[in-house]
């Protein structure tokens, strides 16, 4: 649900800032690849597979945040660039809290526990760790839980998106003025 937000605010963003789809296909991050595969490990770790079910959560949580620490060292080898300092951040976030608590704990609205969430979720009770980290914004079609984390995330992605597709342009025009001017 938060990439397809991604993509949609990304897909208004860049054409309303002036920016290119082709400047954002220039873009290139050492850590492209490393980073989706990790991405997507730790999206497997904290979804309901079958064989997760046996699992202690416990050992899904260490097991999530050890990928998730691999992908926020591989991420912040690139700090500098715009937005992505929000995705480290939104990531140690949610590591920090998931560690805490063994799990991610989330907090329904109706402050009822949910049947179908798997081993790396715990319901917040009295005794969780920054529950405030946790899973507990509904999303806009109060459908899903995000984490402040998962927000941080988010707007890094599109800050990094949008800036790459507006820096091609913003060079551009440089030379341009600076041809004019000589």
């Amino acid at each position: 649900m938060m990439a397809l937000a991604v993509l949609v605010m990304c897909l208004v963003l860049v054409p309303a800032s002036g920016g290119t789809w082709r400047a954002v296909g220039a873009a290139r991050l050492p850590f492209e690849v490393p980073a989706l595969i990790l991405f997507m490990l730790q999206g497997m770790l904290r979804g309901r597979l079958p064989w997760m079910t046996a699992m202690a959560g416990s050992w899904v949580a260490f097991a999530w945040g050890c990928v998730c620490m691999l992908l926020l060292f591989t991420v912040l080898r690139e700090w500098r660039q715009p937005g992505v300092s929000l995705v480290g951040l939104g990531i140690a976030s949610n590591v920090m809290v998931v560690l805490l608590n063994e799990g991610m704990p989330y907090l329904h609205p109706s402050g009822r526990a949910l049947a179908f969430v798997g081993p790396f979720y715990r319901t917040v009770t009295s005794g969780t760790h920054l529950a405030v980290l946790g899973d507990v914004l509904p999303d806009p079609t109060g459908r899903f839980l995000v984490s402040l984390g998962d927000l941080l995330l988010c707007l890094g992605a599109v800050t990094f998106v949008v800036a790459s597709s507006v820096r091609s342009v913003v060079a551009r025009d440089r030379v341009e003025h600076n041809r004019s001017r000589g």
